[in-house]
């Protein structure tokens, strides 16, 4: 897909080739094309056999070599591949730090229904929390007790008000769009797993692309592998 502004009406490109000879040689035909967007599906030119057995050979190779946002569909033989092409009433965003995300906000905005829902989300990981908690226990110049209220509360600060920042502007734009806010410290891939088993979501999207994204890339495969009626939208 292709558009200078996601605002205009997007042009669409069908690429309707046999499989590529290596997985190198899909990424240089995506590459060369310059779309805004690429939208595939699972198991793309495989046989389709089980849901839960992940994205595939070729978007797996999307998902770990690509520059460019990334649609991947439930396979069109899947039931939740037609409802993942209407206009969406449920989606929910995932970020580790949602500070500097206006792309990752802008995206999913476009995806969802006017009258929908869109669910800002975000995990701090506790392991990394003790591990922090473990060097300061150390100094014992420090509080402990102090430090770790102060620091708990520090680390998702920013995230709240962020998330908070933009429900506010996204109400004022679109009012008829309910923005709901999740944010807790946990277990990312437990937390997700709980809040998906929760609710229909239709879409997840998740800033995956990027060298430094290998953990969000790691969600992906893993809730893609449990999840495989939901779309995956990767930026």
């Amino acid at each position: 897909m292709s558009s200078a502004d996601l605002g205009q009406t997007p042009e669409f490109r069908l690429s309707n080739t046999l499989s590529p000879a290596t997985k190198s040689g899909l990424l240089n035909l995506i590459e060369a094309d310059q779309a805004d967007l690429v939208v595939t599906h699972r198991h793309l030119y495989e046989t389709f056999t089980d849901p839960h057995l992940g994205l595939g050979t070729y978007p797996e190779t999307l998902l770990q070599s690509s520059t460019r946002p990334l649609l991947i569909l439930p396979h069109y033989l899947d039931p939740g591949f037609l409802p993942a092409t209407e206009k969406l009433e449920d989606v929910l965003v995932i970020s580790d730090h949602f500070s500097n995300s206006d792309e990752l906000i802008n995206w999913s905005a476009k995806f969802v229904s006017d009258s929908g829902s869109l669910w800002l989300t975000h995990v701090e990981s506790e392991l990394g929390f003790n591990r922090y908690m473990k060097a300061i226990e150390r100094i014992p110049e420090l509080d402990t007790d102090i430090a770790r209220t102060t620091l708990r509360r520090e680390l998702l600060h920013e995230s709240n008000s962020y998330i908070h920042n933009c429900k506010q502007q996204l109400s004022r734009s679109n009012p008829a769009l309910a923005v709901e806010v999740l944010a807790c410290m946990g277990h990312p891939l437990n937390s997700y797993r709980q809040w998906l088993s929760e609710e229909k979501h239709e879409m997840l999207v998740i800033p995956a692309l990027g060298d430094d994204a290998f953990q969000q890339r790691a969600l992906a495969n893993h809730l893609a592998e449990e999840f495989p009626q939901i779309a995956l939208l990767l930026v």
